[in-house]
């Protein structure tokens, strides 16, 4: 194998999709160039938008949003407070439900954030930023 053959392997591995955090500009303007929660933001629009969520809520714990985008934790719960404040987020603390196999609930588990995106805020606020 050639070096060039083992850097295209090597750059497969790790530079897949899965292994970039991306942003559309717009979010980062939109955020007044804050880049860190425009990607948080980008994550959390990412979530929401899965179609197997009930209601468009998910969970998520801030170590896990840490693992995912490589912000502390301090940082994480100042950008969900900008969110929140800004009208296009809600979010709840409480237990997550864990399920057997069937789907049926079976107790609950350590608490985590759940998040619900207010989509007609988001829509209008970005609306209005656009027509800036």
């Amino acid at each position: 194998m050639n070096y060039q053959s083992a850097f295209k392997m090597l750059v497969s591995n790790f530079f897949g999709q899965a292994n970039f955090l991306t942003v559309p500009v717009a979010l980062i303007e939109y955020l007044d160039g804050d880049i860190l929660a425009a990607i948080h933001l980008n994550r959390i629009l990412y979530w929401a938008s899965k179609p197997n969520l009930k209601n468009g809520v998910f969970y998520k714990r801030y170590g896990e949003w840490k693992s995912e985008l490589y912000q502390p934790v301090k940082r994480l719960r100042a950008n969900v407070t900008k969110f929140v404040d800004m009208g296009i987020l809600s979010t709840k603390v409480k237990r997550v439900p864990i399920r057997n196999r069937d789907g049926e609930l079976t107790g609950y588990g350590d608490k985590a954030v759940f998040y619900k995106v207010n989509w007609e805020q988001l829509a209008l606020s970005f609306s209005a930023f656009e027509k800036k």
